[in-house]
């Protein structure tokens, strides 16, 4: 391609501007999308690990005749 002169990043450049000015913004977004991977990498997902067990937990539920809002949170009455 270096011998042809043809730069594929470039060309997709181009695509996306013109793409933009013909308000193609589906077109212009796949090539934004196709032009972020080489500037950005792409993201993986994050595992935590731990040596420590996980504690047990316990959740309580009242259940009451007149309910009252959450503290901290507006009445929605």
């Amino acid at each position: 391609m270096e011998e042809l002169g043809f730069d594929p990043i470039e060309s997709m450049i181009e695509i996306s501007k013109q793409a933009m000015a013909d308000k193609n913004y589906a077109l212009a977004g796949q090539m934004a999308k196709e032009l972020a991977q080489y500037v950005y990498p792409k993201r993986k997902a994050v595992v935590h690990t731990s040596d420590q067990p996980l504690e047990p937990m316990s959740i309580t539920v009242n259940f009451v005749d007149e309910p009252q809002p959450f503290p901290g949170t507006k009445n929605l009455k």
